[in-house]
């Protein structure tokens, strides 16, 4: 469920990017402050993204040592029934 959010709110940040670029490309020269909030507008988005990669990563890790350690556990039930 949270992959899914997650994919929307990327998909919904790129349809903002993509309608901030005809007033972007249209006021950026009037206006030092709308380059300055929309730059901080990107970097907080990237970091939200890396966030979530990184819980990802730990997530995905802590599955992979979970199916480990149950792949351990039937070897040695099939090697004691021998």
């Amino acid at each position: 469920m949270a992959g899914k959010l997650w994919a929307y709110r990327f998909t919904a940040a790129a349809i903002v990017w993509g309608l901030l670029l005809v007033p972007g490309l249209l006021v950026w020269q009037q206006s030092i402050l709308f380059v300055i909030i929309m730059s901080i507008y990107a970097n907080f988005i990237g970091s939200l993204a890396s966030q979530h990669a990184m819980n990802s990563e730990k997530e995905e890790k802590a599955f992979r040592e979970d199916v480990q350690r149950d792949l351990d556990d039937i070897r040695r039930l099939v090697l004691r029934n021998r």
